[in-house]
Parts: C-alpha cells; sequence; structure tokens
C-alpha cells in the first residue's frame, strides 16, 4: 500500500513514495489544516484497512522518519479526518463496521515497549509505553480483563533520551528503572511502587527528572558520565 506524493509542476513521476506506513488498502488521506503552527499543512493523515491511523510528515523523504504517530484501532478504518480546535488536534475515524472513534495526540504518539509482571499494583501487570520523543510512562489499570476499567499513569520520566526507548529492566525490589533507546543510552530511574500513595511514599512520591542515578552515553571511546538531564517533576 503506497503512499505517492506529487509535485503538480513536474507530474511525470513521483516526487517520493511511502510503502511501508500502511500494509493494506488506505482508505483516507488529509492534510491538518486550519492550525496556527506554521508546518501543519506538512501533516499527512492516513488510515487504512489495515486497522492502523498515522500522521506523517510529508516533507521528509525517509519513510522511517517521516512517520509521526500511529494508533492501532484492530479493525478496518473506512475513513477519518481531523478534529482541529484551538487547544489541540484530535482524529475521528470509523471503522467498515460503522463503529466510531477518536484519537487524541496522546493516544498515537504512544507505543507499548513491554508488560511486567508485579505483585505491588491491583492489576498484577505494569505496562510500560513510550513517546517518539524518548519518554517513558508506567500505566497500570484497575482489572486488566474488563475493557472499560480506567488506566492510570504511575510515573512519566521524560529527558533521559532523545530517541524512541526499545526496552526497560524494571527492578522492584530496589525501585529501580533502566531504559535503553535508539540515542545509544542507558540511563537508570528511581521508580516508586505503582499503587503506593503519596502519604507512605514520603519523599520519593515526587519523582525528579532532574537527577537520572546514572545515564550512560555511548562514544568512540565509551566513556560513562553522571550527567544530569534536564526535565521536569512528576507527581503521581
Amino acid at each position: 500500500a503506497f503512499i505517492l506524493y506529487w509535485d503538480p509542476r513536474k507530474p511525470a513521476v513521483p516526487l517520493r513514495v511511502h510503502g511501508s506506513t500502511h500494509l493494506d488498502d488506505i482508505t483516507a488521506l488529509h492534510s491538518l489544516k486550519n492550525s496556527p503552527s506554521p508546518t501543519s499543512g506538512q501533516i499527512l493523515l492516513s488510515d487504512s484497512t489495515d486497522g492502523l491511523v498515522s500522521t506523517s510528515n510529508s516533507a521528509e523523504d525517509d519513510e522511517d522518519e517521516a512517520v509521526l504517530n500511529v494508533g492501532s484501532w484492530g479493525c478496518s478504518i473506512s475513513q477519518a479526518g481531523w478534529i482541529c480546535c484551538s487547544s489541540t488536534n484530535r482524529v475521528w475515524a470509523a471503522s467498515d463496521m460503522e463503529t466510531f472513534s477518536c484519537w487524541s495526540n496522546e493516544v498515537c504518539s504512544h507505543y507499548l515497549i513491554t508488560c511486567q509482571n508485579t505483585k505491588r499494583s491491583d492489576s498484577n501487570l505494569a505496562v510500560f509505553v513510550g513517546s517518539n520523543e524518548g519518554d517513558v510512562a508506567l500505566l497500570s489499570s484497575s482489572n486488566v480483563t474488563d475493557s472499560s476499567a480506567l488506566w492510570t499513569i504511575n510515573s512519566v520520566w521524560a529527558s533521559g533520551h532523545t530517541g524512541v526507548v526499545r526496552s526497560v529492566f524494571w527492578d522492584e525490589n530496589h525501585e529501580i528503572l533502566v531504559t535503553g533507546g535508539e540515542d545509544s543510552k542507558i540511563s537508570a530511574w528511581r521508580c516508586p511502587i505503582p499503587g503506593r500513595s503519596s502519604e507512605s511514599a514520603g519523599d520519593e512520591s515526587t519523582m525528579d527528572m532532574d537527577s537520572a542515578i546514572l545515564k550512560r552515553e555511548r562514544d568512540d571511546d565509551m566513556d560513562v558520565s553522571e550527567s544530569e538531564p534536564e526535565g521536569k517533576k512528576v507527581k503521581w
């Protein structure tokens, strides 16, 4: 399933072709308009019968770099479009079964890294997700078997990576999370126990994003640095 970009001044051949964004028939393509961002017209929404809702940078030749966000609905999508408002841009989609869904930037921009069983939360399952900017979040649900049960963001770790995080290791006993990303960095973080109240957690209930325990940067000499990435504080 190919997305072909054309320059009307040179119609003989496509300007660029993206062939791996979708795996099946593409059913809608829409550019983002009516947004205050000067580059909003470069963002292309695409959906497909493969069940994916994607946004891409149409000005990027490299398809791997062009894809911005991907959301999977799990059913064939027949049509989709932008919901433009002053605060944020959302996406609506309709399936071949005439069901309807709305997507936010937060939903589409996160992907699953891994899940880990834990005895320290109500659901016994810790779900780690990431963003294209290198952030990592820990999610949990009171009942993972109930589709109507709400999911909660327990912790967020930001500014430790500048690329997609591909792997995590969680040492529950010592409350340490180790993350590895495509930016060739390994970062270690304090990781409070999910579900523990701020009263019982004491000072550790505030996650200080200014102080990663260790950040290892791979360079020509494979030096280990203990620099502290800039970030923000998140309470859970």
